[in-house]
């Protein structure tokens, strides 16, 4: 197994949408991932990567009064345990956007 190298090829999730369903992916495959006791390949790194965390979507993503979302807020309570959604949602309050080009300098490192 080699370690996920991200390329000029890689693109981070732009849209509010975008960002929910790499979100989505993300927590769904480590959920797989964590019952089977697996390694991520390079197609599962590649999800992993796409994770951009919740910053920006307090109002968007964690309003129960939306329906916005709201298929995708349900998966994810059925997902995850009621501490870490609650993790999940205090984040959307304090996270912070990095720009890609900033990242990539930053995994360029390894």
């Amino acid at each position: 197994m080699t370690n996920f190298k991200m390329t000029d090829a890689f693109t981070f999730p732009k849209t509010k949408a975008e960002k929910v369903e790499a979100n989505m992916q993300a927590i769904r495959l480590v959920k797989k991932l964590q019952e089977t006791g697996e390694t991520a390949f390079a197609e599962e790194q590649a999800i992993l990567a796409r994770y951009v965390g919740w910053g920006g979507l307090a109002n968007d993503f964690f309003d129960s009064r939306s329906s916005r979302f709201e298929a995708e807020r349900n998966e994810l309570k059925a997902l995850v345990t009621k501490e870490e959604y609650h993790a999940m949602e205090q984040s959307s309050l304090t996270a912070y956007y990095t720009d890609p080009a900033i990242a990539r300098e930053m995994w360029s490192i390894y």
